[in-house]
């Protein structure tokens, strides 16, 4: 079993102590009917009547002592509970801390150096890109333009980033959201067919 914290503990004596000052207070309710009933008697015949009167008058007397020490219990334990919350909201802010600085610093910052490096990577790789498409049309190859292939990355940039919950970004149709992989090998396959009536022997060498 959990052991209760001050918090609890606190919130539980003053829930306590006001059990015990509405049980007083119904107390001096029926010590007060009491007295109404014997105050006529008591005064007009004395006796027994006079005799009852004091005792309840004493009782009265001290449950009505009881009633104000009890409020000033009570005044006691609303500090004592308003103390204890804040240390418990001291300790719960701590844990939040904590928690906080494990998640900046083994996590949060973590993923801003890997952005920066798939930045790099993502500028690295797309000039490499346009490097091997003008080689591969100085050599002859039907390799895709410029702009064909910028507008195309581009859109499969905004898809990209839309799916990564980036805004600002231009809303892309279904049919053309295209990975660059996909793209790349739509660029390749008639590259790859022009190579491929290269490789085909001549005749010339097969006579040979």
């Amino acid at each position: 079993m959990t052991e209760p914290n001050e918090l609890t503990k606190a919130k539980g004596i003053e829930v306590e102590l006001a059990g015990k000052l509405e049980a007083a207070r119904e107390s001096l309710a029926e010590m007060e009917d009491r007295r109404a009933a014997l105050s006529y008697d008591a005064h007009v015949q004395g006796g027994d009547a006079a005799k009852a009167l004091a005792k309840v008058n004493a009782e009265r007397a001290t449950i009505q002592s009881r009633i104000e020490e009890l409020n000033h219990a009570i005044k006691q334990a609303r500090e004592r509970v308003s103390e204890a919350a804040g240390v418990d909201r001291r300790v719960r802010e701590d844990h939040n801390k904590d928690k906080a600085r494990e998640v900046l610093e083994e996590r949060f910052l973590a993923r801003g150096e890997a952005i920066d490096r798939a930045f790099a990577a993502i500028r690295e790789t797309r000039q490499g890109m346009k490097d091997d498409l003008s080689e591969l049309r100085r050599l002859g190859a039907p390799a895709p333009g410029d702009q064909l292939v910028e507008v195309n990355l581009r859109r499969a940039f905004d898809a990209a980033a839309a799916g990564a919950g980036l805004s600002g970004v231009s809303p892309v149709p279904p049919l053309q959201r295209h990975s660059v992989a996909e793209l790349v090998a739509g660029w390749s396959r008639p590259i790859a067919a022009w190579i491929a009536t290269r490789l085909v022997p001549t005749s010339k060498s097969n006579a040979a």
